[in-house]
């Protein structure tokens, strides 16, 4: 699944560009036994100062949004 998933990381790496500054993701069960993708985004420092409080919960919600409409359609 690596092979997979790598390019579609750089992907969202260039289209998240300048406020994700890593995506680190491993692929383990999830809490019922079903294989799922984890995520860790590391945003930039111009994007930690710009997104304060409720606005961090709005950007965490669209980049997991970007995240899977990126990801889902490609991996089934």
């Amino acid at each position: 699944m690596k092979p997979q998933i790598d390019p579609l990381v750089a992907d969202a790496m260039k289209e998240l560009s300048p406020w994700v500054r890593h995506i680190r993701y491993e692929v383990k069960p999830d809490w019922d036994g079903t294989p799922a993708l984890f995520f860790r985004v590391l945003l930039s420092d111009m994007a930690s100062a710009a997104f304060k409080s409720w606005h961090s919960i709005r950007t965490t919600d669209a980049a997991q949004d970007f995240l899977l409409q990126l990801f889902l359609p490609k991996l089934r």
